[in-house]
């Protein structure tokens, strides 16, 4: 799309939008002052605001399809590991294994732990929070695995430092903006 004086990009998502919008289309964003109580003057941007002739800086909030996602994938794998890890701490108690049977509960009591910071992400009440509650639970799986001869922890814990890495650098990137 080529910039001219009809259009201007969304402080939101960065998309273009007609000059007298009330509401992006793309992310749905109200663009007056009044209805989300913004202000854009911080001089990050050069961006001239046709309509006020002011200085904007693009604040954007992660978008809601990457808040869902990365909710939906903490929360399916909040469903797994719980699964396996009472499947894990059955199959200690047939083996009478103690060092699995502990494995097992503790994975059970662990795995909430990803759906709430799951839930946070989804309904974005703090991805900070959600980041802190991964990097804890990571370091617990591959402790409890290396402790426990548990050794799925360990993918687990991966699986859920790498989530809190990639949210680390949506949330880093929002904040340049």
């Amino acid at each position: 799309m080529e910039q001219n004086q009809h259009y201007k990009k969304c402080p939101f998502c960065h998309e273009y939008i007609l000059e007298g919008a009330m509401k992006c289309k793309h992310c749905n964003e109200f663009l007056n002052n009044e209805q989300n109580n913004l202000v854009f003057n911080s001089p990050k941007s050069s961006e001239i605001n046709q309509s006020g002739g002011k200085k904007v800086v693009h604040k954007t909030k992660m978008t809601s399809k990457l808040q869902i996602v990365f909710g939906v994938i903490l929360l399916i794998l909040m469903i797994i590991i719980r699964a396996q890890s009472l499947y894990v701490k059955s199959g200690g108690e047939m083996f009478e294994d103690p060092a699995l049977m502990r494995a097992g509960e503790l994975g059970i009591y662990i795995a909430p732990f990803v759906g709430i910071a799951g839930l946070l992400t989804f309904f974005s009440v703090t991805i900070i929070g959600a980041i802190i509650i991964l990097l804890i639970v990571s370091i617990t799986f591959v402790v409890i695995a290396l402790l426990t001869g548990y050794d799925d922890l360990i993918i687990w814990g991966v699986l859920t430092f790498v989530i809190a890495v990639i949210l680390a650098i949506i949330k880093l990137k929002e904040k340049r903006y």
